[in-house]
């Protein structure tokens, strides 16, 4: 009954409600925006570290981390004194499929040494074609081409750009040569012996942006690697593609919590290899809260003088017999309603303007509930606070004054 009276003050006051709706709408609306924007940029920031590593999330042996080599210079370290630490992605799709994770992706890659260029350490990374051609894709600042399904097993290669040596000294068509280690593998863990190694020659096929932060990765067809050192199943880390940077937070705690491995997100390898990228990390959080700030304060405005406009209206329930809890709830069920609406125009509205601008369209069910149950919950708390005042006053105290 109180919801429909509800309705009815919302239908009748039509001019009211309108421009209580537009407000909560526009502040929802500056609230998405800014998220979306910020939120879509720190996307495009990562997304070529994420064609680099394969994915959001990286499962590693405990051993793995990064190690600074030379300032300004990280290295991934993948074991210890007695071998590369390698691990078996098999036993983890299990417990990852329990946990609802289904996309693993096995990375391998090795160390190796350019002969062109004053036997600069580098890594080869091998890269599944069919899952790259399907997921990610070259960015407007690489030219070549990337692998196709033809180039399996193939000696071709696609570097970064943006390296000391990759653009300046080679060109698409271009040898590499490249020194490979005779692998030994034993108990997951692997020997390099670059005595013993191979010198092979790929050809250059393309060129892609490592970003912000420029790599040394040469990225060759997954095949082509195994053949050439012999490693059939064993993988240096599973990467995990998740929808945002968000959730590959929220995964990487509860992997890192279940299993005995390290997860790494590629925010937290960007923290790492650039400074530039941890404040701007910061400045995205410190700009959605203040959004949400903000946002809180001019909807809490909007409802306030919307019910301190009706106090004539409360007084006159009051005088046909209205108790004080019956107009609370009644102005309550109004607050959410406005709420609802303007919540749900705005947030739309506002996720569909910060993707024209940021070129990603963040959508997330949870994301929406989560936002509209805020905006409820702050216009019931904004309409409930004048209502309790107004309901107090004795109703012809109300009317004279009016």
């Amino acid at each position: 009954m109180l919801f429909n009276l509800a309705v009815r003050n919302i239908s009748r006051k039509k001019s009211r409600s309108l421009l209580a709706i537009m407000g909560i709408t526009v502040a929802v609306f500056v609230l998405r925006l800014s998220t979306g924007l910020v939120l879509g940029i720190e996307e495009r920031a990562l997304e070529p570290v994420r064609i680099i590593l394969g994915g959001d999330l990286l499962i590693t042996p405990r051993e793995f981390g990064l190690t600074e080599e030379a300032p300004g210079y990280y290295i991934f370290t993948t074991g210890d004194e007695k071998g590369e630490c390698f691990i078996e992605t098999q036993e983890l799709e299990k417990p990852l499929k329990e946990m609802g994770v289904h996309n693993i992706y096995p990375v391998l890659y090795v160390k190796c040494f350019l002969l062109d260029f004053d036997m600069e350490p580098n890594m080869v990374v091998g890269r599944n074609i069919e899952r790259d051609i399907t997921v990610f894709h070259m960015d407007n600042y690489t030219y070549g081409r990337y692998f196709s399904e033809n180039d399996k097993g193939d000696n071709v290669a696609v570097i970064d750009i943006s390296s000391e040596w990759g653009g300046k000294n080679l060109n698409l068509g271009d040898k590499i040569s490249v020194l490979l280690p005779r692998v030994e593998v034993e108990e997951n863990r692997a020997v390099l012996d670059f005595g013993s190694g191979n010198v092979v020659n790929f050809e250059i096929i393309g060129f892609y942006s490592g970003g912000i932060v420029s790599t040394s990765v040469i990225l060759i067809p997954a095949e082509t690697l195994r053949n050439l050192t012999g490693i059939e199943e064993e993988a240096t880390y599973a990467a995990i593609t998740t929808r945002s940077p968000l959730d590959a937070e929220k995964l990487g705690a509860e992997v890192e919590k279940a299993l005995p491995v390290t997860v790494l997100t590629i925010s937290d390898v960007m923290e790492v290899l650039s400074k530039d990228f941890g404040e701007f990390k910061h400045f995205i959080r410190t700009t959605v809260f203040i959004a949400y700030a903000v946002s809180a304060l001019i909807m809490a405005n909007v409802m306030l003088a919307a019910v301190i406009e009706r106090r004539h209206e409360i007084g006159i329930l009051k005088s046909i017999g209205a108790k004080n809890n019956e107009i609370m709830l009644m102005i309550v069920c109004e607050s959410a309603l406005l709420g609802f609406i303007g919540g749900l125009t705005g947030f739309f509205s506002g996720s569909f303007v910060a993707a024209v601008f940021s070129g990603k369209f963040l959508f997330d069910i949870g994301a929406v509930a989560a936002n509209i149950a805020l905006v409820i919950i702050i216009c019931s708390i904004a309409g409930l606070y004048p209502a309790i005042k107004a309901s107090g006053v004795p109703p012809m105290e109300v009317l004279r004054y009016e």
